[in-house]
């Protein structure tokens, strides 16, 4: 096992608040950086494999606790939930809504989603603003780790 990956894993043990809530995008961020340096079938593969899926289980609670608030009709949360993701729904649905496909294909790449953005004619790919602007309401909505580079 590389300095790094002994360092990134003994980092990552240690902070038990990355199983919060409020850490999701932490969480992803460490998941990823855990996905890129992974090594074989050694002992440290074991500990870092261990180590994301107790990340991946803090995400699952996440996202059970946001269904139940939905099921037992907790409106104030599901309308704080609504609040966050509502500017990204009405940037994908903008007019002119038939662009909405080329914009949800941007949205899905520069999560890691879709490899490409090509649409068909007579579609056209957005311009570089809209992409700025999906960018910004991905990570306002707290979905979106890192930049994007187009």
């Amino acid at each position: 096992m590389t300095d790094a990956l002994q360092d990134l894993i003994d980092t990552l043990e240690r902070g038990r608040s990355l199983e919060a809530p409020e850490c999701l995008r932490e969480r992803i961020e460490a998941l990823d950086r855990l996905d890129a340096r992974m090594p074989g079938e050694d002992a440290s593969a074991r500990r870092a494999q261990a180590l994301r899926q107790r990340l991946e289980a803090a995400n699952a609670v996440q996202f059970e606790t946001i269904r139940a608030a939905i099921r037992r009709g907790d409106i104030s949360e599901a309308r704080e939930l609504g609040a966050r993701l509502q500017p990204l729904a009405d940037i994908i649905f903008a007019p002119p809504v038939t662009d909405y496909r080329a914009r949800t294909k941007e949205a899905l790449k520069m999560l890691g989603i879709l490899e490409n953005t090509t649409v068909r004619p007579p579609l056209l790919p957005i311009s570089e603003s809209e992409h700025e602007t999906i960018r910004n309401a991905l990570q306002n909505a707290g979905l979106l780790l890192s930049p994007v580079s187009r």
